[in-house]
């Protein structure tokens, strides 16, 4: 449903950055205003204290507004990453024990650590995506409601002081950079998901060894196994 517990704390986060980048975008003129007056003010002789302290303590009030609603979208978003992590899992986990689900994935299907893609890539993720204290990361969804706004303060800005032209030529220029960190980014993006496979490959083979010894030296597999170890090393090796 659209007013659902997640809807809801995005678009009262997005509100709180858009919030929080036009108190930004304003503190450099209460600023400028402030210094403005401490050079002379309006005479060039005198500065009016009662505007200096007046636009000092709004610039103040700026800062204030614009720590508060960034820190508390932070904390609202990883909240909602909390719960969102904790309902993912439970999920998984009940998938997991379904239908004997845990053991075709382990000893079937060509996927391996399993306890570490619930464990650790999970929450990898959920903090990639929302943030997080340890350690403290930043938020996805906040830096792209943040950019966008600025995007478009930035061009209407860039418009009125220096026309047309430049604007499209900064449209232009950052687009073919995109571009081209898109294309260039692309293969190196699946050679590291390769890489990190068989790098869980072979840690899955060094506890698979941990984990069966005493059959490995009962069957006398030492051999299949060091095969299988060294076949593993390999292609991280030419990989990496």
């Amino acid at each position: 449903p659209f007013f659902s517990y997640a809807n809801l704390t995005l678009l009262f986060a997005g509100a709180m950055t858009v919030c929080a980048q036009v108190l930004i975008t304003w503190l450099p003129v209460f600023i400028g205003r402030a210094t403005k007056e401490l050079t002379g003010g309006s005479t060039g002789q005198y500065a009016d204290l009662h505007a200096l302290s007046s636009h000092l303590g709004l610039a103040f009030l700026c800062i204030f507004l614009f720590v508060s609603l960034r820190g508390g979208t932070q904390v609202l978003i990883m909240l909602m990453g909390l719960r969102w992590r904790y309902n993912l899992t439970r999920t998984l986990h009940s998938l997991y024990f379904s239908r004997k689900a845990y053991y075709r994935v382990n000893c079937l299907n060509n996927l391996d650590n399993v306890d570490s893609r619930f464990a650790s890539d999970l929450n990898t993720f959920i903090k990639l995506c929302c943030g997080g204290v340890s350690p403290p990361l930043a938020s996805t969804y906040v830096g792209i409601v943040a950019d966008i706004f600025l995007v478009i303060t930035a061009s209407i800005a860039c418009f009125h002081r220096a026309g047309a032209h430049i604007t499209a030529f900064a449209y232009i220029y950052n687009a073919i950079t995109i571009l081209f960190a898109v294309v260039i980014s692309i293969p190196i993006a699946k050679t590291t998901e390769r890489q990190e496979a068989r790098e869980a490959d072979y840690r899955h083979a060094h506890l698979r060894m941990k984990t069966y010894a005493e059959q490995v030296a009962l069957l006398q597999g030492e051999e299949l196994e060091l095969h299988g170890l060294d076949r593993r090393l390999d292609l991280l090796v030419s990989n990496q």
